[in-house]
């Protein structure tokens, strides 16, 4: 039984480049596919990651029978759809987070991996962390006493000049014909935190607005021009 998992990649953003980089140095995973909404995203990861097989189409990776898991890096409305799918074509499934959007489509994609016998993980690196496991050992061994409160803070120093950000938002939304708002969303919506549902539409006249960012898949240099990483 071959040690070494076969990997497929759903999705080209930026979260994907992460979770490529990571299998490229890993001596347990491979990457053999990756699919995107257009041809030419697909091939430029691919050739980014040295992946062979490049897809226009999602459904091709799922499709593809050297794949044995498929990693799904799609914005979050997209999660439960594709999870589904992959376990539905018989592919060990690690979904980024939020797995879903709520809890009645998370069950979903947990009931589909039951019925077709696959393995399924939501991507919160945390419960995987070394960290996370040496902290379990102390306290489980009684070394640091009984625990009875504990405060936790999540935080990063960020530049974040939003005067040259919207510069660069604006900028782009012209470049792309849309409005900057649909740029803006369609940034948010290919970051790693489960900021979806917080963003709207948050009245029936933003909706088509919204709807709209679905549709633009930004680059990963998009992501980093955007990011002033330059």
């Amino acid at each position: 039984m071959s040690r070494t998992l076969s990997w497929g990649v759903i999705g080209t953003g930026l979260i994907a480049g992460v979770f490529a980089n990571g299998v490229k140095q890993s001596q347990t995973g491979t990457l053999v596919a990756v699919g995107s909404r257009s041809q030419a995203a697909a091939d430029t990861f691919g050739e980014t990651w040295r992946i062979p097989h490049r897809y226009s189409r999602y459904e091709d990776v799922l499709a593809d029978q050297s794949v044995q898991a498929v990693y799904v890096a799609l914005p979050h409305p997209f999660h439960a759809e594709w999870a589904i799918k992959a376990a539905e074509a018989g592919k060990h499934v690690l979904c980024e987070q939020p797995i879903a959007l709520n809890h009645a489509e998370a069950m979903a994609i947990v009931e589909a991996a039951q019925r077709h016998d696959v393995f399924l993980m939501e991507a919160y690196m945390y419960r995987c962390h070394p960290q996370t496991a040496k902290l379990l050992e102390l306290i489980r061994s009684g070394m640091i006493g009984q625990v009875r409160v504990i405060q936790a803070t999540f935080s990063f120093q960020a530049d974040a000049h939003p005067e040259r950000r919207l510069e660069r938002v604006n900028a782009l939304a012209k470049e792309r014909g849309v409005l900057p708002l649909a740029i803006a969303l369609a940034y948010v919506l290919c970051q790693s935190f489960p900021t979806f549902p917080l963003i709207g539409p948050l009245a029936l006249a933003e909706t088509r607005t919204s709807w709209q960012a679905l549709d633009i898949e930004l680059t990963l240099e998009e992501v980093r021009w955007l990011n002033l990483d330059d």
